[in-house]
């Protein structure tokens, strides 16, 4: 591997690092909502309703699974192939026709684009595919987090330092974007709830999977980053073992119920609300096309509905909950848009197109 690839990983391909664990403080749900742009708990203040700019971006896309090479798969291929496959020459490639360019895999076209043909990208991807890894391990937090940030990609047509012509489909410029955002996007990550590991674990894993992302903290966060702030917010959406994220881009919330306290709401409650959520957010697909699909069939957008209490003070401000409905996140996170994509990969700052 060159030392033109330097990965910057989260820890893995597609999970995130915990930020903090549930605590008995009543405050604890506002308090740990605070790194998601949470600066506002009081319900009153919070919108029921908000969603963020959907037109060009929140594409489908795929998630680039370990099992089948990650980026080192040729989608546009036939064949699809991913693992020990034989990467042109130089001299090859001279010989090659752009429509045999094209079915090359995302890391071998862009490590083409470089004119590098020791090919260091589809060697560094390499080291991370796993022919069997689980299906759901992948990049999906880099697609979750590409799809919120960027327009969808365009085909384009790059001329590498040989003159020889690379084209790159929606598709491949999609892997690349989310292969830099899972490994090379430095910037800090705010992060609510943990991964669940073991459901059915020790009585502390259980808890993890069941109790440290509350629905206050869902809630608040929810309402002031894309209510208040228009920013999207990502979530893995299973709370059990498996980890699928996707980027939540609206959110609607009724009030089912007003009561006296509930039994279990923390002292200081003297109201509690019966709250109904539902969030949209694309799916994941495995289809790769040339062409974008965010007018095609292939996109797909999913909605969700949870159910849960809210524990609300004199001053109206949420202090506590309790999640009523068995779906629920399992945790939260958010991460900024890249402005200018640096190092190695810096090139895709001309297969973007914002």
């Amino acid at each position: 591997m060159t030392s033109t690839i330097t990965a910057l990983t989260l820890g893995s391909l597609l999970l995130l690092n915990a930020c903090g664990s549930a605590s008995d403080n009543p405050d604890f749900d506002a308090k740990f909502a605070m790194p998601l742009d949470s600066g506002d708990t009081k319900f009153s203040s919070l919108p029921l309703e908000a969603s963020v700019e959907t037109e060009t971006k929140f594409w489908s896309g795929d998630h680039w699974p370990l099992r089948k090479g990650l980026i080192n798969r040729r989608w546009a291929s036939p064949w699809q192939d991913a693992f020990d496959t034989h990467s042109p020459t130089k001299t090859e490639i001279s010989y090659m026709s752009e429509a045999d360019i094209a079915q090359l895999a995302p890391s071998e076209k862009y490590d083409l684009l470089m004119g590098q043909y020791e090919y260091p990208l589809k060697k560094e991807v390499s080291s991370k595919a796993n022919a069997i890894a689980l299906n759901w391990e992948g990049i999906g937090n880099g697609w979750a987090a590409a799809s919120a940030n960027h327009d969808e990609p365009t085909p384009k047509v790059l001329t590498n330092p040989d003159g020889i012509n690379i084209p790159f489909g929606t598709s491949d410029i999609k892997a690349l974007l989310s292969y830099y955002y899972a490994n090379f996007h430095t910037t800090s990550i705010p992060q609510l709830g943990t991964r669940c590991e073991d459901p059915y674990g020790s009585d502390e894993a259980a808890a993890e999977c069941n109790d440290d992302l509350t629905a206050a903290s869902f809630h608040i966060a929810l309402a002031n980053r894309i209510g208040k702030n228009k920013r999207s917010i990502f979530a893995d959406i299973d709370r059990y073992k498996d980890v699928w994220n996707h980027p939540i881009h609206s959110y609607k919330s009724e009030v089912m119920e007003e009561n006296e306290p509930t039994s279990g709401a923390p002292a200081g409650t003297v109201k509690t609300l019966t709250i109904q959520t539902r969030i949209s957010y694309p799916d994941k697909t495995n289809h790769n096309s040339w062409e974008p699909m965010k007018s095609s069939w292939h996109q797909s957008t999913v909605r969700r509905v949870y159910s849960y209490e809210l524990h609300l003070n004199r001053d109206g401000n949420i202090i506590g909950s309790k999640w009523r409905s068995s779906d629920r996140p399992d945790f939260l996170w958010g991460m900024d848009k890249v402005n200018e994509f640096k190092g190695y990969l810096s090139e895709l700052n001309k297969l973007v197109n914002d």
